[in-house]
């Protein structure tokens, strides 16, 4: 009874959850007359009144006060089983729209912004859409420039030109064209970059390197743990090139690896390789798997390459989008909603990377959420940053100048919810990733507004795979949601077709319930 006087007076949510779980309804009862007072005025006791969700209950004390316990009883069930959501509020959190999410998730993954890659005209063109999308929300800018752009440098590797991989005969005439990236992709960090040769391939069965002295020619490996390592060991003695064998389909090789930034002044060409491709090899060189696994450490075949990569080191700036709703109360906090928007681009040759469900799913959840906010005039409690971060193909790079350069302190963000591939997956289970046991509110909160939605959620262990991250490594409560095994990932086949309607609305519908009920 107390809890309840205590949450209609204004007890901040968190509290109450906290304090209601375990709670048991028969031991509240059994005591109740504990804490309704009864003020006799020589005649008459006094009607108490008591906040139960939405409506106050009049519970007469003394006279009559036996016959109210049974509607009491009720009434107190039916708040704690709805978690004291109202039907109005679960109707205003239901009205969340997701075709309109789909509306911004296939204009962001259209070709006429090539893939939205950081630091392009199309990741600029992007950023301007979304700030003129927030102002309309009626979110102020949240920069610490004052504006809802938040500019940061950026550096990585961009190929310049389609590679090459081909089989040369004894005269040096092209025998077989590897396709790219169907059969092989460069890689781009540390000593694997830019370069071009013609050499002989050895095998070098096991990475041991010591005492070898390869003079130009290209090496041949197998599914090595550290390819950036491999290449610079390679590079050290004498290589002019490194093939890899991943054993993987080209279905696999035509996903992108994150583009690095190669800090070597002299560097060689470095090709993954899928599985059939090596099999063409092997069948050429005139060896089996089998024969190689037991060669010599080092073995000359007879087959020559030519490989060529033409990259350069790109310094640009690009920018996160940033705009908030200011809460009623400065000192109560801030909550961060947090998707990035920046995609793969295009390869050289013109493959497109839509980048559909990742990112602009989670792009799309979060314009629209604002929009929900607005059309309820929800008002928080405490303060809502929604940002959209550039730089999540880039080793989360805006998130991380996020952090550095935080427009609210840190210290007072309170949580962060990153939406991340939340258009397709596996399942039927909306997944959210925190660490276990330390917010018994988030768990409490999904749960309980799962239930109420008539929706899943499931509450999992944290991952690190996202713009959150870098905020979870400075100590601030973080969570990613995402569906489980989404298809298509950083491939081409990332499309506005694999995304799933009620996966949207599903995301879009959690997220805001649990933003209401955390802000408040």
């Amino acid at each position: 009874m107390a809890l309840i006087q205590a949450v209609g007076q204004g007890m901040p949510v968190e509290e109450f959850f906290a304090q209601v779980q375990g709670f048991e309804v028969d031991a509240a009862l059994k005591h109740m007359q504990l804490f309704v007072t009864v003020q006799e005025d020589g005649e008459s006791a006094r009607t108490g009144l008591v906040q139960v969700g939405d409506e106050p209950i009049h519970v007469v004390a003394a006279q009559g006060l036996s016959p109210m316990l049974d509607e009491f009883e009720a009434d107190w069930k039916d708040w704690v089983g709805n978690g004291q959501l109202s039907p109005d509020l679960l109707a205003q959190v239901q009205g969340f729209d997701a075709d309109a999410a789909l509306k911004h998730v296939r204009w962001l993954s259209s070709p006429e912004l090539a893939g939205r890659q950081a630091g392009t005209p199309g990741d600029r063109a992007v950023a301007d859409f979304l700030a003129d999308e927030f102002a309309r929300a009626g979110l102020v800018p949240a920069s610490d420039e004052g504006t809802y752009l938040q500019n940061f440098p950026i550096t990585y590797t961009r190929l310049l030109s389609v590679p090459v991989c081909a089989m040369l005969d004894a005269q040096g005439a092209t025998m077989h064209t590897f396709s790219y990236p169907d059969d092989f992709r460069p890689m781009t960090q540390g000593a694997a970059g830019s370069g071009a040769t013609e050499a002989q391939v050895v095998w070098v069965r096991d990475g041991e390197y010591t005492d070898m002295h390869l003079g130009g020619r290209i090496v041949l490996r197998q599914r090595v743990p550290d390819p950036a390592a491999e290449a610079q060991l390679a590079m050290e003695h004498g290589a002019s090139g490194l093939i890899i064998a991943t054993g993987w389909t080209s279905d696999h090789l035509r996903t992108q690896p994150v583009a690095g930034e190669s800090v070597f002044t002299s560097t060689i060409p470095v090709f993954e390789m899928s599985k059939d491709a090596f099999d063409q090899l092997l069948a050429l060189s005139g060896h089996t798997l089998t024969e190689l696994s037991t060669s010599p450490p080092a073995l000359l075949l007879d087959l020559r390459l030519h490989m060529a990569v033409e990259a350069s080191t790109v310094q640009t700036t690009t920018q996160n989008v940033l705009g908030a709703i200011p809460g009623t109360d400065p000192d109560a906090g801030v909550l961060v909603l947090g998707a990035h928007y920046d995609g793969l681009g295009r390869l050289p040759g013109g493959l497109l990377y839509p980048g559909a469900n990742r990112n602009a799913s989670g792009v799309g959840v979060l314009l629209e959420v604002a929009r929900l906010w607005q059309r309820n005039g929800w008002q928080p409690r405490r303060t809502i940053l929604f940002a959209a971060w550039s730089g999540g193909e880039l080793d989360q790079a805006g998130a991380q100048h996020y952090v550095a350069h935080p427009t609210y302190p840190l210290t007072d963000t309170l949580l962060v919810l990153e939406l991340d591939t939340v258009g397709a997956g596996v399942g039927y289970y909306l997944d959210v990733h925190t660490e276990r046991g330390k917010s018994p509110t988030l768990s409490y909160v999904f749960n309980n507004g799962a239930e109420q939605l008539k929706r899943r959620v499931s509450m999992e262990a944290y991952q690190d795979d996202g713009g959150h991250a870098p905020f979870h490594d400075n100590d601030v409560l973080a969570a990613l949601l995402t569906w489980n095994d989404a298809r298509h990932l950083r491939t081409p086949q990332d499309t506005v077709e694999e995304i799933d309607l009620p996966k949207l609305a599903t995301t879009g519908e959690m997220v805001s319930l649990a933003l209401y009920l955390l802000a408040r």
